[in-house]
């Protein structure tokens, strides 16, 4: 929970990125969920949806998605090579 409240600003949920400073803004863009709030606050602006911002997000989603597998796998394989699982066991 309190990580999302770290996130939250950089993702534009309450203000367009544009307001950001350039290094804020830079980081921002790596999160998914800027591209769908600036999206649908251009939707809101113009009655029309903004597609070509859905790609870059869905883009992140897997990246993000990918890493994330990816860490569980490696942390998965160290514990079974170290043994933590068997030390769990009571």
């Amino acid at each position: 929970m309190g990580s999302v409240l770290l996130f939250q600003p950089l993702t534009a949920a309450f203000f367009p990125v544009s307001v950001l400073p350039n290094v804020f803004r830079a980081i921002a863009y790596a999160f998914p969920p800027t591209y769908v709030f600036e999206a649908s606050r251009r939707a809101v602006a113009t009655g029309g949806i903004a597609w070509h911002l859905f790609i870059p997000a869905l883009i992140l989603d897997v990246l993000w998605a990918t890493v994330g597998v990816a860490s569980f796998v490696m942390l998965f394989h160290r514990s079974r090579v170290v043994g933590q699982f068997a030390r769990n066991d009571s």
